[in-house]
């Protein structure tokens, strides 16, 4: 009959796949503190079992899976491997492991595990600085040799209850009041702000690099009136953009590295194919964002094409470096 102190998981815990940890810790290899090593000793916690003490200095963490791999080995006629037990106890409470194998009878050393076990968490709350103890016991007294067996190359792992941070969310920001940074890969959801003239709910998505002379063909706007940002990595010199091969009313904004409505260079708001463009531009960063006009207009096809012309060109077409916005 199993004695235990703690409370004692059902084997239905029992789990073969270990969560992702971000904290915790692992005691051991154990190998014990004496010649027959830690045992798994008579029936329940008590006088006669193995233990070690493992201190965790911190950081707090929250309990999750417990992982526990070793070696067992048989010292007396009808040992069960499925009898061997551990208690494992925080600074605050104990809770015991359910058989840590499915094998009765066996002779010589067997390696068990990797077994997850989970559902610890329940019962192992408090501060997890501290001492930790880890007992080992048999959980029937089969009335045979007082140590039925000991483990050697034990490992104990704790882990973190906190699961890994999420990837980012689909949607982040807002672009209402003081609006963030667009970034790619973000949506940002709010009102529309590129197209002054049709302010309304919308999406900003950062849709990836729009690249020299590329031609982008997409028709990935949502339900909603929405935008879809391209950064350009441009070199210097005049910088071109047009949107053609449009099926709907959309329109064309030209932002400078900020992402930010306070950072529009050029604006093209017409009715067919729109054109956006910065003369003599600086080395570096832009975005140019394709605006639906209206939620009538989602899902529109469009093709999109960065032509950058070198600075010599524009110093020998105009005189003199300059920024020129252009309106429709």
């Amino acid at each position: 009959m199993r004695l235990v102190r703690g409370i004692t998981m059902a084997a239905a815990l029992v789990a073969i796949s270990a969560s992702g940890a971000m904290a915790g810790f692992t005691a051991g290899p154990y190998s014990g503190d004496s010649a027959v090593g830690l045992v798994a000793g008579a029936a329940g916690v008590g006088a006669g079992n193995g233990s070690a003490v493992y201190n965790h200095a911190g950081p707090d963490f929250i309990v999750g899976d417990i992982v526990v791999e070793g070696d067992l080995t048989s010292t007396g006629i009808g040992s069960w491997q499925s009898e061997a037990r551990i208690e494992i106890c925080n600074p605050a409470a104990c809770v015991s492991t359910p058989a840590l194998s499915s094998v009765q009878t066996w002779s010589g050393t067997a390696h068990i595990g990797p077994i997850t076990l989970t559902g610890a968490n329940a019962f192992l709350t408090g501060t997890s600085i501290g001492n930790w103890t880890f007992e080992f016991f048999e959980s029937y007294n089969d009335g045979g040799a007082a140590v039925d067996a000991t483990w050697s190359n034990l490992t104990i792992q704790v882990q973190d209850g906190v699961p890994p941070p999420p990837p980012p969310p689909a949607f982040s920001g807002s672009f209402v009041g003081t609006p963030n940074t667009l970034t790619l890969g973000n949506k940002a959801i709010g009102t529309t702000i590129w197209d002054d003239q049709n302010p309304q709910p919308g999406l900003t998505d950062g849709a990836g690099e729009l690249a020299l002379g590329t031609r982008v063909s997409t028709a990935t706007f949502d339900n909603v009136g929405n935008e879809v940002a391209y950064v350009i990595n441009h070199a210097g010199g005049d910088l071109f953009v047009d949107l053609t091969g449009l099926s709907t009313d959309l329109d064309l904004h030209l932002i400078d590295a900020t992402g930010l409505p306070s950072g529009g260079i050029d604006s093209s708001e017409g009715v067919s194919d729109e054109h956006v463009e910065l003369l003599g531009a600086a080395a570096g960063t832009y975005y140019v964002v394709v605006d639906t006009f209206g939620a009538a207009n989602a899902g529109s096809t469009f093709s999109l094409t960065y032509t950058p012309e070198p600075a010599t060109l524009a110093l020998l077409s105009l005189g003199a470096l300059g920024l020129i916005r252009r309106r429709r």
